[in-house]
């Protein structure tokens, strides 16, 4: 069986880090397993792909914005039994592709988050009505996803949910995360670790704010690079928070910082099934997330699910997990044991049973 997957970008966040788990799993259970990047201008992960055994195809458009994405996506439909889809517009460009040639090829898509702001204008609900309808299986990335998804475009007895899943293992067998002086931290520090990608859905600002209602050996380490990184730089500086906040870039090592951490955070303005807060649960720590749809699946303790931007609340949750160590533990092995149900093996598993069966 020949399955091309079709995503956006490949340059950095969860659904990259999706893929990098999913892909090589599949080609390891007998599947032939290609990825085709629309973004060539975001790409620059396709070496880690290749590395494990994926071919990569790159657009030759200059925009992923581009109508003529459709005809580039033409090529590909005919020559895979199966073509997975990830994130709009692809999932758009993909449904227009197999209607203009009428290909027999079999179209499955996954939705990543729980919202979109496409969902707050009434007129794209017949649109995507309309695109949803084309794909055989829409799998929702957790329950939420599903449900949510649901509300939007009606009942389907196509939508399904799978939830992500991550390599526990490597998050579990880590021995010794780094000291904190390799990190450029004080030994008597405080140490909060998020790893987000820095775009518009991420509320790094709200972190940020935080650090001002709590003491000062509280440090807070950002994994991740993009487009809001320079104005929460900023923020930094201007708050007078700068030694307090280190922005590490992206990193290979995110296991070795997560070990690292007292508590992990993830505040954002809206998630799918959030890869890195199962990162953090396998890590072994207690966490702290913004209260959002999906969210809750991970997290049941809702003392630690803070409102949207309110960096008070979120504070008072860090002081909580500082002010009480068995708290803080107890947290932590319940998540370590609560990651358990969301292997990479459980995820791939569902995954082939759904090809199968298409």
């Amino acid at each position: 069986m020949r399955i091309l997957h079709i995503t956006n970008r490949l340059s950095e966040g969860g659904v990259e880090s999706f893929l990098l788990q999913l892909l090589p799993k599949l080609q390891q259970n007998g599947l032939k397993v290609e990825l085709l990047v629309l973004d060539k201008h975001a790409s620059s992960l396709s070496s880690a792909f290749t590395k494990k055994g994926i071919t990569v195809h790159v657009s030759h458009c200059d925009s992923l914005y581009n109508p003529m994405q459709i005809f580039e996506i033409r090529k590909y439909l005919s020559a895979f039994d199966i073509v997975h889809v990830h994130l709009w517009p692809a999932q758009l460009y993909v449904s227009i592709a197999k209607t203009v040639i009428k290909a027999k090829v079999k179209l499955i898509t996954t939705e990543h988050t729980n919202f979109n702001k496409r969902r707050t204008y009434p007129f794209y609900r017949p649109v995507e009505r309309w695109m949803y309808g084309k794909y055989d299986t829409i799998v929702g990335c957790g329950v939420a996803a599903r449900n949510n998804l649901v509300k939007w475009i009606g009942r389907n007895d196509r939508i399904i949910s799978i939830s992500n899943g991550i390599d526990i293992q490597k998050y579990i067998n880590i021995q010794k995360g780094y000291g904190k002086g390799t990190l450029g931290l004080p030994s008597n520090a405080y140490v909060i670790v998020m790893v987000a990608r820095f775009f518009p859905q991420k509320d790094h600002a709200t972190l940020i704010r935080a650090l001002q209602h709590l003491p000062e050996n509280v440090c807070v380490l950002f994994v991740g690079s993009g487009s809001t990184m320079p104005q929460c730089e900023a923020l930094a500086r201007d708050s007078g928070l700068a030694e307090r906040v280190h922005f590490l870039g992206k990193r290979t090592d995110v296991a070795e910082i997560l070990q690292l951490s007292d508590v992990c955070v993830l505040s954002t303005h809206y998630e799918g099934l959030p890869i890195s807060v199962i990162e953090y649960m396998a890590s072994g720590k207690p966490v702290i997330a913004s209260d959002v749809d999906g969210m809750s699946e991970l997290i049941t303790d809702k003392t630690l699910l803070f409102p949207v931007g309110d960096s008070l609340e979120l504070a008072k949750k860090i002081l909580i997990l500082m002010n009480n160590h068995k708290y803080a533990k107890a947290k932590a092995i319940e998540n370590r044991d609560h990651a358990q149900n969301y292997s990479i093996e459980t995820m791939v598993s569902h995954y082939m049973d759904t090809y199968i069966n298409m």
